[in-house]
């Protein structure tokens, strides 16, 4: 809608309307903005998770099961 058909409708001067015409452009750039970060930071979230669970696993290596047997001789 053009920006005098605006001032008109809202029953505003041209200079407000314009104004904060500009401002919820801005916040709407922001929030696309801001959301694609959003969806990127999660990603990475998720990705360090993964790799988190994946590396927990290698650490269950099995050696505890093997060395529950053995015998020390450790004297203090």
């Amino acid at each position: 809608m053009p920006l005098a058909e605006r001032a008109e409708r809202l029953d505003a001067d041209l200079d407000t309307v314009e104004h904060y015409s500009q401002v919820i452009a801005a916040d709407r750039r922001s929030t696309r903005a801001n959301g694609r970060f959003t969806d990127e930071f999660a990603e990475l979230l998720t990705d360090a998770d993964l790799r988190d669970s994946h590396a927990a696993d290698a650490r269950e290596s099995g050696l505890a099961e093997a060395a529950e047997d053995i015998e020390t001789n450790t004297q203090l």
